[in-house]
């Protein structure tokens, strides 16, 4: 419970404690100090989380690094320049339809 919203003689009474440096003033500071604490990741998390999104908005569908692999092509090993060709283990790839048989 937030202390603003504590009704005012109980208000004061913590003040007190507090004031004085009390075990329980000590403890009423830690759970504001943890409360804060958490406000503060759980606001570093959504701005994280925005700057992903609205990163993910400006690429367009029509950019050739947006479009990604086509699953296909990949298990029969066509397309991109960066595949390994000197090996002649699986000249052929992957058949696609018959790994679901």
């Amino acid at each position: 419970m937030e202390m603003v919203s504590l009704p005012v003689k109980e208000f004061n009474v913590k003040m007190r404690e507090v004031m004085a440096g009390t075990k329980e003033g000590k403890k009423i500071i830690d759970e504001i100090v943890k409360n804060i604490k958490a406000g503060l990741q759980e606001e570093e998390f959504d701005e994280a989380m925005n700057e992903i999104s609205s990163k993910g908005e400006d690429y367009s569908d029509n950019d050739s690094e947006s479009q990604g692999f086509n699953f296909e092509e990949l298990m029969r090993g066509e397309g991109g320049s960066d595949s390994d060709d000197n090996s002649d283990d699986n000249s052929d790839g992957y058949n696609f339809e018959d790994l679901f048989k």
